[in-house]
């Protein structure tokens, strides 16, 4: 329930594919090519095809040189999410043992190969993917998504999704943060007490989704008063 970490992280994102850069310069459309492109390239090798899957790192290793894209904050950022690509594969040694070839008396199978593909292939996924997230905004993937001739509704309901995500976020915040005053006023612990099952807290939570909502339908008015949202210009 780490909702204070969330929405400035959001914010991070938007400002760093906003930064003065080569990457950022670059036309989104492009960009989404070409992570596609590269996307699909990588799950198209087999699954005893190590070597080639390695070469395919060189164009993850040039960005992140040339990009000036920390592999550290990755790392930090897609933790989650790279520890359960990497134990995806963690089956297949005990299924396939045919010994492909060995290193001096060690006999590597192709269920070894084949795990260390599959965990390349995810982590090659996430990477391509935080690039492209992280030198472009949201607002240009959607018109690069237009350009492609992708369904008018479903790129106009992809970006409003992601702000009323930010809009979410940031009520909870300044809800969570009346209510860590209010602790401290009263005496109570200065920590968010979301297991204290009372009646203010039982109330709390359908308040937060009710000024969420709010907040919502007057973020939808405002888009609806700007004429039609079909068309994204950048």
């Amino acid at each position: 329930m780490n909702f204070l970490v969330r929405c400035p992280a959001l914010h991070k994102l938007d400002m760093e594919a906003e930064k003065p850069g080569w990457l950022q310069g670059i036309h989104p459309l492009p960009k989404l090519l070409i992570t596609l492109f590269f996307l699909v390239l990588t799950v198209s090798y087999g699954k005893y095809n190590l070597a080639g899957l390695l070469e395919m790192g060189v164009y993850l290793i040039v960005l992140f040189v040339f990009g000036d894209i920390s592999f550290k904050l990755l790392l930090k950022r897609m933790k989650a999410i790279l520890a359960l690509v990497c134990l995806m594969g963690i089956v297949n040694p005990f299924f396939d043992r045919e010994v492909m070839f060995r290193l001096g008396g060690f006999a590597v199978t192709g269920g070894m190969i084949s795990a260390v593909t599959l965990a390349l292939k995810g982590i090659y996924a996430v990477s391509a993917s935080y690039i492209l997230i992280v030198t472009t905004s949201v607002e240009d993937i959607c018109y690069a998504l237009q350009r492609l001739h992708v369904p008018k509704v479903f790129v106009t309901v992809l970006m409003l999704v992601y702000r009323y995500i930010i809009v979410f976020l940031k009520e909870t915040e300044r809800m969570m943060d009346a209510k860590t005053a209010a602790n401290k006023g009263s005496g109570g612990s200065h920590t968010h007490k979301w297991v204290k099952k009372t009646k203010t807290e039982k109330k709390w939570v359908p308040k937060m989704v009710e000024e969420d909502v709010y907040k919502t339908v007057s973020t939808y008015k405002s888009v609806c008063c700007c004429g039609d949202m079909t068309e994204i210009i950048v």
